[in-house]
C-alpha cells in the first residue's frame, strides 16, 4: 500500500490545519496536524464526534487522500 502523503505534494500542514479550521468551525481544541511514517496524524480535542468526523473530512479533502489518516483527536464529554 502507498503512503498516503506524498512528499511532492503541495500542500502543507498549515493548509490541512486551515481546512480542518474552516470545516470543524474552529471547534478542535489544540489541535495538531503532523506526518508520521508517510501517514497525516490529527491530534487534539474536540467537543463531539461530529466535529471529529468534520476535521477528518477536511484533511482528506484537503490532501486529496486514499488511504487511511490517523484521527487521534479526542472527544471530551
Amino acid at each position: 500500500m502507498d503512503p498516503i502523503y506524498d512528499a511532492s505534494d503541495p500542500v502543507t500542514v498549515t493548509d490541512v490545519v486551515e481546512r480542518i479550521e474552516q470545516a470543524a468551525f474552529g471547534r478542535i481544541r489544540e489541535l495538531k496536524v503532523c506526518h508520521d511514517r508517510g501517514q497525516l496524524v490529527l491530534e487534539g480535542f474536540a467537543r463531539c464526534f461530529h466535529d471529529k468526523q468534520r476535521a477528518q473530512e477536511a484533511a482528506f479533502s484537503a490532501t486529496n487522500a486514499v488511504g487511511p489518516i490517523a484521527n487521534r483527536i479526542k472527544v471530551l464529554f
